[in-house]
């Protein structure tokens, strides 16, 4: 991906209020290097990026939710989370560590244990994902009935030629 000059960007990504609506990148469609917008808060190495791509996903919601109610071990976890293989666990639990969100405790027992708690900042996340969570309770029943005509008008298009 290429960069426009800076003068160009700004003369282009001005909205109608003459305020600065975001940037624009360029990419090769066709043959032609095209300017497209992009929203500057979702760029690759922007902080919302990073927090979207690492955090802000299933099992990380997942975990957070249950890690909510009290320290856990790993098995207890894996049990808890059901369909999630141990391996997509463990890169989970690794990312919400290196994020500050989860804190590893690793217990003096025979053989040798380890638990996972939340970090205050970790805690700070059980609002929004719970938020989230009601939303999606509450709005069970449409999410299904969209999917269902979507899937269904799906079925009733012939397939596309190659």
């Amino acid at each position: 991906m290429v960069w426009i000059s800076n003068s160009m960007a700004d003369a282009n990504r001005k909205n109608g209020r003459g305020e600065i609506a975001g940037e624009l990148r360029t990419r090769y469609t066709r043959g032609y290097l095209v300017p497209f917008p992009v929203d500057p808060v979702f760029f690759a190495d922007r902080a919302a990026r990073t927090f979207f791509d690492q955090v802000a996903n299933k099992g990380a919601v997942m975990i957070v939710t249950i890690s909510s109610e009290r320290p856990a071990r790993f098995n207890e976890m894996k049990r808890r989370l059901e369909g999630v293989r141990h391996k997509a666990l463990t890169q989970a639990l690794r990312r919400l560590k290196r994020n500050g969100l989860i804190a590893r405790r690793v217990l003096a027992t025979s053989p040798a244990a380890v638990e996972y708690s939340l970090t205050p900042l970790g805690h700070s996340l059980q609002t929004p994902f719970r938020a989230v969570y009601d939303w999606s309770i509450e709005h069970r029943d449409e999410l299904e009935d969209a999917k269902r005509f979507y899937d269904e008008r799906q079925s009733d298009c012939p397939p596309m030629e190659s």
